[in-house]
Formats: C-alpha cells, sequence, structure tokens
C-alpha cells in the first residue's frame, strides 16, 4: 500500500471522526462510476470494514444521454458495486424531465445537480444514514472558486466547497485527479467516462478545459494561490460571523420580522447584507432562491430620515421603515392588483381583502378530502417548501403529457392582464402543483406530470374563503 494511500485513509478517518459519525450508522456514496467516485467508493470500502459503519452507493441516472452509453455506465456501475461489495441504490429519471426542470434551475447541470441530491436524500432517509459522501477533489474546487470569483461573489463564495455541509460530506476534496487516478492505478480499478464531460456547451466543462489550461499557464501555481485565497475567506468568514452580535428576531409567524431601524443601518454594510440572507435562509431553510446581491444592496445602502419609507420589494421580498422601527415581510402587497407570495402552512392567509385561505395540516392518519373549494396537496420533505402565490408571466404547468401556459388556461392574454388576480398558483421546490381560478366557478388545474407523493411528509388542504357576499362579482 502507497503511502499517499496511507495518508488518505487517515485523513478521511479524520473528517468523519469530525462529522461525528458513530459506529452502526451509515454513508451513501454519490456514485457515477467515474474516476472520482469510483476511488471514493473505494477508500471508504476500506475505511468502513474498520470502523463499523455502513456503507451504500447511490446512482442517478439523468437521462441525457444516447441509450448505448447510459446501458453500458449501468453495467459498469454495477460490476464495481459487485466488486467492492457496496449495496447500490439506483434511480433512471425518464428522458426530459432534466430539461424541463432546468427551465427553472437556470440550466442544465444545477437541474441535474438538484434532482440527484433530491434522490439521494431520499436515500439517506431509507437506509438511515448520515451522509451523502461526494467525489469532489481539488480540482473541483479549483473549477468551483474561478466560477464564483468571474460570476462576483464575495467571500462567502469564495471560500469554495468545505469538507462538512451536511448532509454532504467531501471526503477526498483534498486529493487531485492526478492523486485519484494513482489509487485507482495501483488498485486495479476500472472506471466510466461521460461523453457530457467533454461538451463545453457546460459552465464547469468549459471552465475546466478552456479557462483552467489558460490560468495555469500564465500562473503555473494558481492551485497554490486559490487554496490560499481560500483559507483567507474562511477566516474572514469566522471574523464576521462574530461581528453578527444580534440576530434579527423573526416574529412568530415565520414570515414577517422587526428590527431598530437606528441600530441596523449603523452596522456594516457588509454585515446588513448578511442579516438580511440569513433572514431569508430562515424563513426558507431549503428554498433554491437566492436573493441576488444588487437587490439587497440596494435596500442596504443608505438609512432613510422619513419616518415611514418603502425601502424596496421583489422576489417576493420587502423592506419598509414604519417609525423607529424597520420591517420585513414575504408579502410584497396586500393588492389585488399586485403580487403576493406566501408559505403554505397552518393558519388563514389574506390575498386580498376579499379572499383568504385557509391551511389545514394532517397530523394523523385519516386522510384530508378535497371539497368543492378546496386543494388537498400530499408534500414529500424534499419537496418543501411549498408557496401560494399570484401569477407570473410564463407560468407553465404540465397537463396530459405537455407543458400548458397558465395563461392560455384562463382565456389568453388579454384576460389574462384582467382576470389574474382571480387566479393563484400553488408551487413547491420541484413544479407548479396546481393552478386555481377561482370566480363564478371554482377551477383547479393540477399537474399531470407527477402524482402526488406517497411518501409525503406533510398534508395540506387549502380552503378558498371568499368574504364577498352571495352574488357579488369576484
Amino acid at each position: 500500500m502507497s503511502l499517499t494511500e496511507e495518508t488518505v485513509k487517515k485523513r478521511i478517518n479524520k473528517y468523519l471522526s469530525e462529522a461525528g459519525l458513530k459506529r452502526g450508522t451509515g454513508v451513501c456514496a454519490a456514485f457515477s462510476g467515474g474516476p472520482d467516485s469510483t476511488a471514493l467508493l473505494f477508500l471508504l470500502r476500506e475505511i468502513a470494514e474498520q470502523s463499523d459503519f455502513y456503507l451504500c452507493a447511490g446512482y442517478v441516472e439523468h437521462g441525457i444521454r444516447p441509450f448505448k452509453e447510459r446501458a453500458g455506465e449501468l453495467r459498469a456501475v454495477q460490476q464495481i458495486c459487485e466488486k467492492l461489495g457496496v449495496a447500490l441504490f439506483s434511480i433512471y429519471l425518464p428522458p426530459g424531465l432534466v430539461e424541463r426542470t432546468a427551465r427553472k434551475e437556470g440550466g442544465i447541470e444545477a437541474a441535474a445537480r438538484t434532482l440527484r441530491y433530491m434522490y439521494l436524500k431520499r436515500v439517506l432517509q431509507y437506509t438511515n444514514s448520515s451522509y451523502i459522501a461526494t467525489g469532489h477533489t481539488r480540482d473541483d474546487q479549483l473549477e468551483t472558486i474561478m466560477m464564483r470569483f468571474f460570476q462576483g461573489s464575495g467571500i462567502s463564495g469564495l471560500r469554495g466547497m468545505g469538507v462538512m455541509e451536511p448532509p454532504l460530506l467531501r471526503p477526498i476534496i483534498d486529493l487531485s485527479r492526478e492523486d485519484v487516478l494513482h489509487i485507482l492505478m495501483n488498485n486495479s480499478l476500472t472506471f466510466s467516462t461521460d461523453s457530457t464531460n467533454s461538451e463545453t456547451d457546460y459552465l464547469r466543462n468549459s471552465v475546466r478545459h478552456n479557462l483552467i489550461p489558460a490560468v495555469r499557464r500564465i500562473f503555473p501555481k494558481v492551485d497554490d494561490s486559490i487554496r490560499l485565497l481560500r483559507k483567507k475567506m474562511v477566516s474572514a468568514e469566522e471574523v464576521l460571523k462574530d461581528l453578527e452580535i444580534e440576530e434579527i428576531r423573526i416574529s412568530s409567524d415565520g414570515l414577517s420580522a422587526r428590527y431598530d431601524h437606528n441600530r441596523f443601518f449603523q452596522y456594516p454594510f457588509y454585515i446588513r447584507i448578511r442579516l438580511l440572507y440569513n433572514l431569508f435562509n430562515s424563513w426558507f431553510p431549503d428554498c433554491r432562491l437566492r436573493l441576488p446581491y444588487r437587490f439587497l444592496a440596494s435596500l442596504c445602502e443608505k438609512a432613510s430620515e422619513s419616518t415611514k419609507h418603502i425601502y424596496g420589494q421583489g422576489y417576493g421580498f420587502r423592506m419598509e421603515r414604519i417609525g423607529t422601527e424597520l420591517f420585513w415581510s414575504l408579502t410584497v402587497v396586500h393588492a389585488k392588483k399586485n403580487s403576493y407570495l406566501y408559505k403554505v402552512q397552518p393558519g388563514l392567509i389574506d390575498l386580498d381583502v376579499n379572499l383568504k385561505v385557509l391551511v389545514q395540516k394532517n397530523t394523523g392518519n385519516e386522510e384530508i378530502k378535497d371539497l368543492i373549494s378546496s386543494v388537498c396537496l400530499r408534500v414529500s420533505e424534499y419537496q418543501l417548501p411549498c408557496i401560494i402565490r399570484s401569477p407570473r408571466e410564463g407560468d407553465t404547468i404540465h397537463l396530459n403529457g405537455k407543458f400548458k401556459k397558465v395563461k392560455e388556461l384562463i382565456g389568453g392574454e388579454d384576460r389574462f392582464k384582467t382576470e389574474k388576480h382571480h387566479v393563484v398558483i400553488i408551487e413547491d421546490r420541484s413544479k407548479i402543483r396546481a393552478v386555481v381560478q377561482i370566480g363564478n366557478t371554482f377551477n383547479v388545474f393540477r399537474s399531470t406530470g407527477e402524482t402526488d407523493s406517497e411518501d409525503g411528509a406533510c398534508v395540506y388542504r387549502l380552503d378558498f374563503l371568499s368574504t364577498k357576499q352571495s352574488g357579488e362579482e369576484m
């Protein structure tokens, strides 16, 4: 056994110990059959035998490559797991799902990653495991930081990927790809190659094949420099956390907050922005929506002397001063002609002065049924948060095998402009689940792309209550 391999195992053992992994618990290795994940699976298998923790592999086939290549990769994945004696959990995403998800996620790469981790988290639950171990290496770290640098990221982004970001664990983040290939060769391990890795249409691949080689020619020690930069950013992040002496107190409903106006603007500018990030993330801990820096910067830039001032609103987020206090809310405004956004949770939601939604959650075994003016939702934990919001231009819902524009459902562009305040969108992390049209009749258009999840952690019923008198037009 080489010294490099022995050193690597000691380092992984150290990371597992720091992660609090105990005997009898488990780790799911994100496995693609490629060189990095194969080396990861091999090293974890060697350590698992000595440390007595359960190890399994999770394989996600995204359905975006030619069938022949996918079938070959699956055979390779099964053979490697069989050779190493590791249980394999596999899922095959239907062709087109990644592309459809990419519309919301901002690209194929982001969509594939979201769907992959969504499934791997289910493997964690099924196997009662603690971490998803990924095969990210030092080269991946370099690519990530370079991408974030050119995208204008701040200190948090330039920290790169940490070893532990529960439930993710990156045990071989210190290894280079050369180290990985050396381990594979020494142990006679084969691996498969994904043809999409060479396609420079994807951002990471373009950075890997075009940008990094050019930077290395000009800055031969860029790898060492990036590691040093990451250390500095981690240290700076620790200092900033210490400076965040007081947390913004969130009101009991979890959807609004208040804080002393002058005290907030006495904080350094960067701290103000971090506090708003923290506030939004505390409301939606699993939400993929990331508030743009420029938007938050415009809110935090300068204190208003007026005792009644709206700093700004957008992305379902509003900030205003009333008297000596600052107020934040996820509701943009309580008016039909404007937009709203609410988190679906038990209670009464006022969409406008004429329409309310009563949200009930089933806490027992009895099923909640749809009524004439209600919508029942079964939502898996990995699909939360679920929101109720006003319709937007370009909204689509999957009906009968194809995507349909919401404005077409309610009669076209002209009617959409005049009737959209009669339309309510119900959406979770993956898609629009239902479109509700309220007027003289109550219509519900449910997504037919997937049925309500059978393993849902939450069952809600949304009752739409009109406060208009009988016979009045909505």
